[in-house]
């Protein structure tokens, strides 16, 4: 069974859909899948049925290394997957039939519900259902709900007319109804009285086929007329928000994209939430609905270009300045503090962090921006000028890489990572420019490693390497051919790994890369570990755990090792004290999980090698929550692709 639903913006298909969804939660024993196929967003384009339908596959268990790029297989892939299954697929947003027809679920006691502004037509046997506006009385009710108390304040009459000047729209009631609940004292006909002096809106509202962005107009047109500066500023600063992709500000990026002070954007943004033009879902955080972006786009679009692109600019050059402050309360190699104490520099704006956690915490929250703003700038008419300290604005995307990298290492965003690299490879190759080719393809590649994709990831790499070394930046290219090492044990060419490392170990000693150095023989006694070398594996871990005392991260992966080595040799007593001390290690400062659940699982190893079975199972319960907690990022980063974010 598939219901299609249409109707116009703002009118709550969505909401309806995900209602829906719950109340027949109990038919779909399988389980709900939900995909945003994002037709009605301006900011970004809409989702591929490739991407969707990795997206779903995702969803339902299958590991991303196994999941076919090829279209036509992953969309055979998927229906395997289904078969026997009864869910419930929910697909928010679609642009037509074609993107949603390879998502559809075929099995007898299956369904989907599907949502989209146009009337989708060729699904046959599809039912349609078309969401209109409220009945008179159903706007009043819901004005009321949302308003507690506010039943009182008007006539029958004065409420019908409030309602019809709404249009009946559900989102347009809503912003209404919120404001009326932030302002007790005004009565139904002083809000009847406001909305009827702009003529606009009126012409808006009593139009047969509803406008929203007319309505968030006038809204705006309201708070320009007023008496408040800070409603006034609002009202000047909204254009300038749909100037960027992104879809939340803090009062501090705000500030960047208008050119105010941070005070004065909170005060703005502020009136904008109590407009309901954007909300507040915590303190310091203010999202735009994609209706209400498309607005502040459009208004953009009249704007002189030069204006908004030296506003977007500014926006650029604060969350570079952010993103390399991320680094700044990290305990990371002196190379990384390096590359951070020179971004912090050539990009001075942007904002501090006290402690590791808080700045890890930022940059999950924003990645997502800088990933919509990287792809807005990734376009071809922003690749000359220098507003990013010399370089054009289209190198937004690898120079966020560049500041990321540490972020990347402890969180393993791979989804967000990827998109970043992808862009950054695309403008590089238009370019020319060498330098942003090779950090997209060593992340790539890196990440490829870890993601299980070890062979693809090395050739990356290789390419990475050949790149640094014709920039004369032998430090990166050694860190790329370091990187080689973990893709060629993952994917068991374990002799080939040995003799990289060699390669490596070598080259870092004659350049004196000293940090370099210690990472790599971590790297390398491990493959001798895992080739039943356990004399050589720990001859070189012993030296290395003593030298790495002032690098915490691989002082931590150096004992970790170490608990691998004794467990190889079924000294259980030995291996669990390596592997509390590699957690303990760990828990000084934010880890990746990855590495954090292996050591949990050697510990538990130990545990139970030592008869200690309550003990090893509460460890591996504990590894599993660590990795389930990943993969549930993971899976809500992709399903989101980009929608919402934190405060900047």
């Amino acid at each position: 069974m598939v219901c299609l639903l249409d109707g116009p913006g703002g009118v709550g298909k969505s909401t309806l859909a995900v209602r829906a969804a719950h109340d027949a939660a109990d038919r779909f024993p399988d389980g709900l899948l939900y995909a945003d196929l994002r037709g009605a967003d301006p900011g970004s384009p809409p989702l591929e049925t490739a991407d969707a339908l990795r997206l779903l596959l995702s969803a339902l268990g299958l590991p991303r290394q196994d999941i076919p790029r090829d279209p036509p297989r992953a969309a055979a892939v998927y229906r395997e997957r289904l078969r026997g299954r009864k869910v419930l697929v929910l697909l928010d947003n679609a642009l037509d039939s074609a993107q949603v027809r390879d998502l559809l679920p075929t099995e007898a006691g299956s369904a989907a519900l599907v949502t989209g502004r146009t009337v989708l037509t060729g699904l046959g046997g599809a039912h349609h259902l078309h969401i209109g506006t409220l009945a008179p009385a159903e706007s009043i009710a819901l004005v009321r709900t949302v308003a507690p108390g506010s039943a009182e304040r008007g006539s029958r009459e004065e409420w019908e007319e409030l309602a019809a000047l709404c249009g009946h729209l559900p989102l347009a009631l809503r912003i209404l109804a919120h404001r009326m609940a932030s302002r007790p004292q005004w009565r139904v006909a002083d809000w009847n009285a406001v909305l009827r002096d702009e003529r606009s809106r009126m012409d808006e509202l009593t139009a047969p086929d509803v406008d929203l962005r007319a309505s968030l107009t006038v809204t705006i047109d309201q708070l320009a007329a007023g008496a408040d500066p800070a409603g006034r500023l609002a009202a000047a600063m909204f254009p300038l928000l749909g100037a960027a992709t992104v879809r939340s500000y803090s009062p501090d990026s705000a500030a960047a994209v208008t050119g105010c002070t941070p005070r004065e954007a909170a005060h703005a943004l502020e009136r904008l939430t109590d407009a309901q033009l954007t909300t507040s879902p915590r303190p310091g955080t203010y999202t735009l609905h994609d209706l209400v972006r498309a607005a502040a786009a459009r208004q953009a679009s009249r704007l002189p270009e030069p204006r908004t692109n030296g506003r977007v600019a500014d926006l650029a050059r604060w969350y570079l300045g952010s993103m390399y402050r991320v680094n700044e309360p990290l305990a990371v190699p002196e190379c990384f503090r390096s590359r951070s104490r020179e971004g912090i520099a050539r990009f001075p704006q942007g904002r501090s962090f006290t402690d590791g956690e808080e700045a890890l915490r930022w940059a999950d929250d924003a990645v997502d921006d800088v990933v919509l703003l990287a792809a807005q700038l990734s376009d071809p008419r922003y690749d000359t000028g220098d507003e990013l300290a010399g370089k054009p604005l289209s190198s937004f995307a690898p120079e966020s890489i560049w500041a990321l990298d540490t972020y990347f290492g402890r969180r393993l965003s791979w989804h967000a990572q990827q998109r970043l690299c992808d862009l950054a490879l695309t403008v590089g190759r238009r370019r020319g420019d060498v330098f942003a080719r090779a950090v997209a393809l060593g992340m790539t590649g890196k990440s490829l490693g870890q993601q299980g994709e070890g062979l693809r990831g090395a050739k990356l790499l290789e390419e990475a390497v050949e790149l640094y070394r014709s920039l004369g930046e032998p430090l990166q290219a050694v860190r790329q051919l370091h990187n080689i090492v973990p893709c060629l044990g993952s994917a068991g060419k374990l002799t080939e790994a040995v003799d990289v490392a060699g390669q490596a170990l070598a080259e870092a000693e004659s350049l004196g890369f000293e940090e370099i150095r210690v990472s790599i023989v971590n790297n390398l006694a491990r493959c001798h570990l895992l080739l039943g070398g356990l004399e050589t594996a720990h001859r070189l871990l012993t030296g290395n755990y003593a030298a790495t005392a002032h690098l915490p991260y691989e002082h931590t992966k150096a004992a970790g090792v170490l608990a691998e080595y004794h467990l190889a040799r079924k000294e259980f007593e030995e291996a669990a004290h390596w592997a509390r001390r590699s957690l303990e290690h760990a828990a000084e400062q934010p880890f990746d999980p990855y590495t954090v659940a292996e050591q949990r699982m050697s510990l538990a190893a130990a545990w139970r090698g030592l008869g200690r079975e309550e003990r090893a199972r509460a460890e591996e319960t504990a590894a599993r929550a660590i990795l389930e907690d990943f993969d549930h990022r993971e899976r809500t980063r992709r399903r989101a692709h980009g929608t919402g974010g934190g405060g900047r």
